[in-house]
């Protein structure tokens, strides 16, 4: 079946027809995607808003453009505001509102506690800054989320991103 039948089934509703379109384009499209903003695990949350984004804009679609075109613009544009976002978002967080690692901590090497504070210093910014001001500053997360001039829920998914590659971290740190 062609993309062009597909996407017609998409804007029906039809979840197989969006699943075979992944298939085919969900590896192009995360690879398109990563060369903009470097970053896998941002780059896998914006492949998943274009495909949500294809499925609920599919009528949208004009067949003088191929669906790859479509789906590639849609990438784009989610993946130029989520920049937008990130870029005012880094503007309001300054490096001197947010925590140092403890001397204490760093003059004691080989402890869990310096191998926490080098995974959150590891951390994207975006990720970082909601560790260190929920976890480090004991702030809520209303007050990370008017620091960050973000949502609270954004603040919640931040640090649940956080959490899982800390762990990962952490884990390679044991190995080592």
């Amino acid at each position: 079946m062609e993309d062009q039948d597909l996407i017609k089934l998409v804007a029906k509703g039809q979840g197989s027809a969006l699943k075979e379109l992944m298939a085919r384009h969900e590896q192009a499209l995360y690879y398109f995607i990563l060369g903009i903003v470097k970053d896998p695990t941002t780059t896998q949350d914006l492949v998943q808003t274009a495909f949500t984004k294809l499925f609920f804009n599919a009528s949208k679609y004009q067949p003088k453009s191929s669906v790859k075109t479509f789906l590639f613009t849609i990438g784009r544009n989610a993946t130029y505001d989520h920049l937008r976002k990130y870029k005012k978002y880094q503007q309001n967080v300054t490096l001197d509102s947010l925590p140092e690692i403890p001397t204490e901590v760093q003059q004691e090497p080989n402890s869990q506690i310096a191998d926490l504070f080098s995974a959150i210093d590891n951390l994207p910014l975006d990720l970082k800054s909601p560790v260190q001001l929920v976890y480090l500053k004991e702030m809520s997360y209303k007050e990370a989320s008017e620091e960050l001039h973000c949502s609270p829920k954004q603040v919640d998914s931040a640090l649940q991103k956080a959490k899982k590659l800390l762990k990962e971290q952490l884990q390679r740190f044991k190995k080592d």
